[in-house]
């Protein structure tokens, strides 16, 4: 199975003018979002194209090959570096980068724009961080809505009004749900501009969340794609919805592969195939993760919450959402 740098070499020279946009660069825009371009784009009027931003990183970074392997975060500045030297990413410009981490409020929240030369723009949500702020978040959206996806719905709000585009948005993870839950309670007139909402590996929304009407409106343009045995991505998930795909192919993009083609006739671009010998009972029992919570309390999820994370951080210390 080929993987996203087998992507951009097989595709990487074909610009979106050549090659119209799909669901692989949905995935390549979610995944570049968890790079910290803190000081690249100290600015949200700060404008860089994918090639100015991998140079600009790996000039105050210094990033070990070596510790490409260790995590998923770790690895995604490398995959910044290969898109920013493809015809395809490298003159994509992307502005309005926000990294918000506060322990005060329990939010993280990270989000860059992708400027596309079709004339649309694709908001992309990081996922959950290495901080413990972020794990916390997670934790708390199992409860309703978290500040952290008010944000998320206060920006995409923020740049339908600066550029006035259509607007794609996705994320991988946590930051798919940020992305829904942007879609669904940003404003009516951001909302109609909204025409795919890419959700890889996420969570769905909060059952509450779901009784909102505009919810129903966006539901039609979300599309969710889960590895199979997915657990998180089975979260609050309307499962016949769901693209299943034949492995981890999300959450081990770099390492394991995720972009196999789409070849024969009247397959001409490039994507994500559905896994069609996916075995119910393996959806069925990863669906039984969708509501974690069932059974508890909210009061009671509450005081988890505390409990568990005034632990010391080593806890968190393996893995990410």
């Amino acid at each position: 199975m080929a993987n996203i740098n087998d992507y951009l070499k097989w595709r990487g020279d074909l610009t979106f003018q050549a090659d119209a946009f799909n669901s692989i660069d949905a995935l390549m825009f979610s995944l570049l979002s968890y790079v910290n371009l803190d000081s690249a784009l100290s600015k949200p009027a700060n404008r860089l194209t994918i090639r100015e931003a991998a140079t600009i990183y790996f000039q105050m970074n210094k990033p070990d090959e070596k510790e490409e392997e260790k995590d998923f975060i770790s690895r995604v500045p490398f995959l910044l570096r290969d898109a920013g030297e493809s015809a395809r990413y490298a003159d994509i410009e992307m502005s309005d980068y926000e990294n918000i981490v506060d322990t005060d409020s329990n939010v993280q929240m990270a989000a860059i724009t992708f400027h596309l030369p079709d004339g649309t723009d694709f908001v992309a949500f990081r996922g959950t961080d290495s901080t413990i702020v972020g794990w916390k978040e997670d934790f708390r959206m199992s409860l309703g809505a978290t500040e952290g996806q008010k944000l998320c719905a206060q920006y995409i709000d923020r740049i339908a009004e600066t550029y006035c585009k259509p607007i794609r948005t996705g994320g991988h993870s946590k930051g798919a749900n940020f992305a829904q839950y942007a879609a669904v309670f940003c404003s009516l007139k951001t909302r109609e501009r909204i025409t795919e909402v890419w959700s890889m590996d996420g969570p769905g929304l909060h059952e509450s969340l779901k009784a909102d009407e505009a919810f129903d409106e966006v539901n039609p343009r979300i599309i969710r794609i889960v590895p199979e045995q997915s657990m998180i991505g089975m979260i609050y998930s309307d499962d016949d919805e769901d693209m299943v795909v034949k492995k981890d192919v999300v959450n081990s993009v770099i390492s394991d592969g995720h972009a196999e083609e789409s070849k024969g006739p009247g397959r001409l671009q490039p994507g994500i195939i559905p896994d069609e010998q996916q075995p119910v009972s393996d959806h069925d029992a990863a669906h039984d993760m969708h509501d974690p919570c069932a059974e508890s309390a909210q009061e009671n999820v509450r005081q988890v919450s505390g409990a568990v994370f005034h632990q010391p951080a080593y806890i968190f210390k393996y893995g990410k959402c």
